[in-house]
């Protein structure tokens, strides 16, 4: 049965009150709504107000505020012309699509460059280096980075190569005194959208692979807890202290490995006294878990890499 046909010519006279106070389309469709009970979409009110001839040529009021929420929508939301041109207008500016176009154009924000484009930039870019005085300006208008980056690279190779050196990241030294002193685990995400979710851990001083679990729930915390306990039952060891981020997987494991180490003793001056929870699992960032991450760049490159 075909769905019935909205006729809004009853309601002419209300819809046309709210075009004269300037409500917008999204208004409109909610007050039909509210008041009415009618379900409308743009399209259809779209059509009844030009059969009425109350559309109007919406006239481009330019004004710094839209000029920022441009920006802002194009850069940090990355939203196409007709979405940023529907949410403004919803937000009370007055724009039509041409005139989203031109100001967008006279920000220097294109949708797409083409070679032709890439070397106006780059010449631009030439200039814009050469010429002293302006080296403390803005610089983010001058299309993309890399372009940018490129044609700064070519004028200034000196400024780009003593950076690398700063630049680098000096990886602290940490010390395992022996196997299955610490163990560090984590999740490999990187093919977790096409249904493959693997956990793992590796000893800290041999670069041993203690464990790898790949599957369709490998990072529930149930999942991650029953996963450690089947490597101690099949090592018939466990190990000193475990090291992981502060993932929500590892809730139970931790509390798992800390009842379980509840035998242990640690010297505190002369006494023998019950080990901490700080004194078998190390907390941190993910980024600082060196060992299991430095694993997981060479599986990516190995192999993880070709399938992304």
């Amino acid at each position: 049965m075909p769905r019935p046909r909205i006729d809004l010519t009853p309601l002419r006279q209300d819809i046309t009150i709210l075009i004269d106070e300037d409500s917008t389309i999204s208004n409109i469709i909610l007050s039909l709504s509210t008041n009415y009970n009618i379900q409308v979409s743009r399209a259809v009110l779209y059509r009844f107000l030009q059969k009425w001839e109350l559309l109007r040529q919406r006239r481009t009021v330019d004004t710094e505020p839209l000029r920022e929420r441009i920006k802002s929508m194009f850069f940090d939301e990355c939203l196409k012309d007709a979405i940023i041109l529907r949410r403004l207008q919803d937000e009370g500016f007055s724009l039509s699509l041409t005139g989203l176009c031109k100001i967008r154009r006279e920000l220097g924000l294109f949708r797409r460059q083409d070679n032709n484009q890439l070397q106006i930039a780059q010449e631009l870019a030439r200039t814009f280096f050469h010429d002293e005085s302006q080296v403390s300006t803005v610089i983010q208008n001058y299309d993309r980075r890399d372009a940018l980056y490129n044609v700064y690279r070519d004028f200034a190779p000196e400024s780009i190569t003593d950076r690398w050196g700063k630049a680098r990241f000096q990886r602290r030294e940490f010390i395992v005194p022996g196997p299955d002193w610490v163990w560090s685990l984590d999740g490999y995400d990187k093919l977790k959208q096409w249904g493959f979710e693997i956990y793992a851990g590796i000893d800290g001083y041999a670069r041993y692979i203690t464990w790898f679990y790949c599957g369709y729930s490998a990072a529930t915390s149930w999942n991650v807890a029953l996963q450690y306990l089947s490597v101690l039952r099949q090592r018939g060891m466990m190990p000193r202290a475990i090291r992981s981020d502060h993932g929500g997987e590892t809730a139970l494991m931790c509390g798992l490995h800390y009842f379980l180490s509840g035998n242990r003793k640690k010297r505190l001056g002369t006494e023998l006294v019950p080990i901490e929870f700080k004194d078998c699992w190390f907390f941190g960032r993910s980024i600082h878990n060196t060992r299991i991450e430095s694993w997981w760049h060479r599986l990516y490159q190995a192999r993880g890499g070709s399938w992304r």
